[in-house]
């Protein structure tokens, strides 16, 4: 089993296990005009594994955070300034983030975080596994983007 399966397959469950709708549902919403999705695993547990969802619509941005086994699957929601969300949107089209593979220094196994970060306006749809803390180059980029303007979706929770 290659590496890029063992991380999506450990990503994916988050995404059951939160019962997330399928991020192409998300963005075909009445008023929403763009989806960015954060699945985050940690390796070792220091935290629950989460799923942030960045609504952007026609009035504002908004983050709604579920975490894995808590809240009993009810999402944290926090407004976020349309200013601050557009940064966020420039500075991953700043990274190439529309053209990113996957990283491809994944660990052969579960021995770091991971991420599945994921886009999608209309019918589009683009994602990308990646490491944080072995992020280098455009990868790196991605995540210095959410460190800085997504730091909601990092809230630990244990």
């Amino acid at each position: 089993m290659s590496t890029f399966t063992i991380q999506l397959m450990l990503l994916r469950a988050i995404l059951d296990t939160t019962q997330q709708r399928p991020l192409t549902q998300i963005a075909r919403m009445p008023g929403v005009n763009e989806v960015y999705r954060l699945t985050q695993h940690t390796y070792d547990r220091r935290s629950r594994d989460s799923v942030a969802t960045l609504f952007l619509t026609r009035i504002g941005a908004r983050v709604e955070i579920v975490y894995s086994a808590t809240f009993g699957g009810k999402p944290l929601v926090y407004a976020l300034s349309p200013e601050r969300a557009q940064h966020f949107v420039s500075a991953l089209r700043q990274a190439g983030f529309d053209q990113l593979a996957d990283q491809d220094d994944l660990p052969d196994y579960d021995s770091t975080d991971s991420w599945l970060l994921e886009r999608a306006a209309g019918a589009y749809t683009h994602s990308v596994i990646l490491a944080p803390d072995l992020a280098i180059g455009r990868h790196e980029q991605v995540v210095e983007a959410v460190l800085l303007y997504l730091p909601e979706a990092l809230r630990p929770v244990t």
